[in-house]
């Protein structure tokens, strides 16, 4: 017998790559050629294929780790609400575009169709154009009555929603009836103006920071509005919240009736110029108050 323990096992290594196939095997004393000392190849038949290789998309393992063309490709983002614009923080690696998934990420809100960029801004209390800002060019003076308004009588002459009116009164009186709102007039099965009467529907924004007489900081809140100062009793444990314009709460506590004027008053100093909304609440009702601070 002749080198009968001084062999070695080689492994052909068919596609150059420097990788062997496990399942192709010679025993010899020194490298035969065509062979290779290791048995990692995943893919003996294509020179692309090897441990350590970089992953593209060619529906094939070229990093031999078991998995096909991942970490490779684009990155796409997910389109939840379907508006074609994606969501940063909501992202994928593929070879071609996902269901559900687009290119860009340039969504603002992902949850909304009626928010991306470019949209037409209307007064709904979102950033529809996701430029940053909310209800931009709602400049209407008209205070708004409410966001979402379901009138089945009329009681008033004007009404302003500032999303959504809905309406299945029976329009019939002598002074001129006006709807408004910020998106969506619905007139409703029984719906009906009779003749004589003059009625207006028209998609108008309202403001909801627009009040008549909004109470300022140099000296107003002394003359709080009198429905707020006569409905919460001195010794009531009352909730105040204090928000801007964009919804955000600014301060807020828990105190009695008696310290509410002192609490805005305190508040009031902090804040800059602009409009607030106070709203008070003692879990059976709620009201609010503007507020204009003008220093």
């Amino acid at each position: 017998m002749i080198d009968e323990n001084g062999l070695n096992t080689y492994y052909a290594d068919t596609d150059g790559d420097g990788y062997g196939d496990s399942s192709n095997s010679t025993q010899a004393c020194s490298t035969p050629s065509g062979y290779v000392s290791n048995s990692t190849d995943c893919d003996d038949n294509d020179a692309n294929n090897y441990p350590g290789n970089t992953e593209v998309c060619d529906g094939q393992d070229n990093d031999c780790d078991g998995q096909v063309d991942e970490g490779a490709g684009n990155t796409y983002y997910a389109d939840t609400d379907g508006d074609g614009y994606g969501d940063s923080n909501n992202s994928t690696q593929a070879c071609s575009t996902p269901s559900g998934y687009v290119s860009n990420s340039t969504d603002c809100d992902d949850n909304d169709a009626n928010n991306y960029p470019g949209n037409t801004e209307v007064c709904d209390g979102q950033d529809n154009d996701c430029d940053g800002q909310v209800d931009e060019g709602c400049s209407s003076s008209s205070t708004c009555d409410g966001a979402y308004l379901v009138i089945n009588a009329i009681t008033q002459n004007s009404y302003h929603a500032q999303i959504n009116l809905q309406s299945s009164a029976s329009v019939n009186s002598a002074n001129a009836i006006l709807f408004t709102a910020g998106t969506d007039i619905d007139l409703l099965p029984g719906f009906e103006v009779i003749v004589g009467t003059d009625f207006e529907a028209r998609i108008e924004a309202c403001n909801p920071f627009a009040p008549a007489d909004p109470i300022t900081a140099s000296g107003g809140i002394d003359n709080m509005g009198s429905e707020i100062l006569q409905t919460f009793g001195e010794e009531e444990e009352i909730n105040v919240t204090i928000i801007n314009i964009d919804n955000i709460i600014e301060s807020g506590g828990l105190m009695k009736g008696k310290d509410l004027k002192e609490f805005v008053k305190r508040s009031a100093s902090n804040l800059e110029k602009g409009t607030y909304k106070v709203i008070f609440n003692n879990l059976v009702e709620e009201l609010s108050q503007d507020l204009l601070i003008i220093k």
